[in-house]
């Protein structure tokens, strides 16, 4: 059984470890690269596991356009679904299936990771405090 999760590529570390715990909060196995040639090496070494990428545009090294185009000619890894999160939707590179234009808040977070992916079951958390209740906040 193939095991699927989201892979967050992302090269701002808080931003990244943000849209982490919101997503395994939501019941998401979730990875994470810091810019686009480790993302490309967890693909590769994982096969096809990773259901959807998660990615930033703008990160040092390889760009999110050079790595579109590397998964996307991966004969491995081009069925994989990719969601660009960015500013400037206009320049999002052909070859994608979503783009989430940040800021944007936990529910359209889930709402597109959830087109593309399943959960992976949680064990049962206690009762939720009143923090754990607040809004949710914006990436």
């Amino acid at each position: 059984m193939r095991e699927e999760s989201i892979l967050i590529v992302e090269d701002n570390e808080d931003f990244r470890g943000l849209v982490r715990a919101a997503l395994e909060q939501e019941g998401f196995t979730v990875r994470e690269a810091c810019d686009g040639q480790e993302a490309l090496a967890r693909l590769r070494e994982s096969g096809s596991s990773h259901c959807l990428m998660l990615m930033d545009l703008m990160m040092p090294g390889m760009t999110g356009w050079e790595l579109v185009s590397a998964v996307r000619s991966d004969p491995l890894l081009r069925n994989n679904p990719i969601v660009v999160t960015t500013a400037v939707p206009e320049e999002a590179p052909p070859g994608i299936d979503a783009i989430l234009q940040k800021p944007f808040d936990l529910d359209a977070l889930v709402r597109i990771v959830e087109r593309h992916c399943t959960r992976v079951p949680q064990p049962v958390r206690a009762a939720a405090g009143a923090a754990d209740r607040a809004a949710p906040p914006h990436y």
